[in-house]
């Protein structure tokens, strides 16, 4: 908060203090010194405390929404590889029911292929049976031709007839013979066709036997994901609600570093005090340390170039529009000058200007992060405030050439920092506008 100047402590003039006061004074001075002393051990100790714990807390929350993430990722792999399993056991379970299928063809195929047989074995038989009858014609063909050389009357006649019974039956054999051979080919035929067949169904049976194995085990598989599935889903959860739980506890590391940033600026206030109380006395009390007071002109205008401090706060150009927890402070007691910081992701600072160009001044430090600035809605650029030792009044970020008329640059914090860094404070000492 901006500190005010205190009034005199001295007496009215020609007045002099009352009689025993000024021992008693010099005793509430020296008393004041050892409260602010231990004020600032106690805000500094809070400070440094609460940004290694945000540090820690900061690490362990993008570790723990690293888990998470990856855990949905094993999760949504793992539910895409469960209805893929689950797609290998319909698949499996419908070849199953091709192979039932296939076999059963293969029974009704073996079925007619006896009944063919047995067809072939009829037919087998009455050609045998009219290959006898063949031949028996053909010897009595003989028996005629011999018996109408006795009959010499009715020889030609008879022997005309013998010779045409003689050539019908063997008209008769050889169709025998061509039907015999056909049958004999058909069955040959289907002797291969049956074995091919009882191959086939051995065959199908193996294959029927791995589909069942298959499925058994695709069914474990099924039963092993959907758990694996389930078992993620929980770790997800659990690892989403320790990111936020995690979280939760870095805002309030936050803010209890906001708490000893704030005792240390009370320190500030009691050292002053302390030692303008001190210059009162008559008898000089050693000031334990004392913080000059910032100048009253926060804006300065000097050869085209507007200076203005942080703490000129308000909504009008020239002015610093903050928005979020930020810290006002006109020095402490280990740094002197005047600047506004926070920590808190999101907080903003605006400030409207007539210019062509405008410079932003921070702290740079061990313990600063990072923040964004542009200017009339354009690309952000993220400036880290991170260095070795403090460096006071440094330039942060230029902009480049504008258009003349009003802009707004606008600033954001960011909550984040450079590994080196112990924490991620942000600080705006001022700017300078370039007319």
């Amino acid at each position: 908060m901006p500190r005010r100047r205190l009034l005199p402590l001295a007496p009215p003039e020609g007045a002099a203090p009352p009689e025993g006061t000024l021992p008693l004074v010099a005793q509430h001075v020296v008393a004041l010194e050892a409260e602010w002393r231990e004020v600032l051990a106690v805000g500094t100790e809070m400070l440094q405390e609460s940004e290694t714990s945000v540090t820690g807390a900061i690490a362990a929350a993008s570790s723990a929404d690293d888990l998470a993430a990856s855990v949905e990722l094993v999760a949504a792999a793992i539910a895409e590889m469960s209805a893929t399993v689950a797609e290998i056991e319909r698949n499996a379970e419908g070849a199953a029911g091709v192979t039932a299928t296939g076999a059963a063809l293969v029974q009704q195929a073996d079925g007619r292929i006896k009944r063919l047989q047995e067809g072939t074995a009829a037919i087998e038989q009455a050609a045998s049976l009219i290959g006898a009858v063949a031949r028996r014609t053909h010897i009595l063909a003989l028996n005629a031709t011999i018996e109408a050389g006795r009959d010499l009357a009715s020889s030609r006649t008879f022997t005309t007839v013998a010779n045409e019974v003689k050539d019908l039956a063997g008209q008769t054999a050889s169709a025998t013979r061509q039907v015999a051979d056909t049958i004999a080919s058909i069955k040959q035929a289907a002797d291969e066709v049956v074995d091919l067949l009882t191959r086939v169904t051995t065959v199908l049976g193996d294959v029927d036997e791995h589909q069942r194995v298959i499925r058994g085990t695709v069914r474990q598989q099924v039963l092993a994901t959907e758990e694996i599935h389930r078992s993620s889903g929980i770790v997800a959860t659990s690892a989403r609600e320790l990111t936020a739980t995690v979280t939760d506890l870095t805002d309030v590391l936050r803010h209890n570093a906001y708490a000893g940033a704030r005792a240390k600026i009370a320190a500030a206030h009691l050292a002053f005090l302390q030692g303008e109380a001190a210059r009162l006395l008559p008898q000089p009390v050693a000031p334990g340390g004392a913080v000059s007071v910032v100048p009253a002109g926060g804006v300065v205008e000097s050869g085209g170039v507007v200076r203005v401090q942080n703490f000129v706060r308000g909504s009008r150009s020239f002015e610093f529009d903050y928005k979020g927890t930020w810290i006002h402070a006109f020095g402490n007691v280990e740094a002197d000058g005047a600047d506004s910081f926070s920590s808190i992701p999101g907080d903003t600072a605006r400030f409207r200007f007539t210019g062509r160009r405008i410079r932003l001044f921070g702290v740079r430090a061990q313990n600063h992060g990072r923040l964004s600035v542009g200017v009339d809605g354009g690309p952000a650029v993220v400036v880290d405030e991170y260095a070795e030792r403090r460096i006071p009044a440094s330039l942060l970020w230029e902009s480049p050439l504008l258009e003349p008329g009003e802009h707004r640059m606008l600033l954001t914090v960011l909550g984040e920092s450079s590994p080196a860094s112990s924490y991620c404070w942000v600080t705006v000492d001022h700017v300078e506008v370039v007319r």
